[in-house]
């Protein structure tokens, strides 16, 4: 991302740090949506008599 802006005039200050944001918030939506973890159906496990491995 490359934006022009001037400390001189004040220009694009204002729009480089909302641009800057909205990217910033996207990039972290992506993130959350690839850290996530899906549940399954508990009709799907299967049952079993032992506990914690053990006999």
């Amino acid at each position: 991302m490359f934006i022009e802006s001037s400390a001189l005039d004040g220009s694009n200050i204002e729009e480089s740090l909302v641009l800057l944001t909205r990217q910033m918030m996207a990039s972290e939506d992506v993130e959350m949506n690839c850290a996530s973890i899906e549940l399954m159906d508990n009709k799907f496990i299967r049952s079993s008599s032992l506990c914690c491995g053990k006999k």
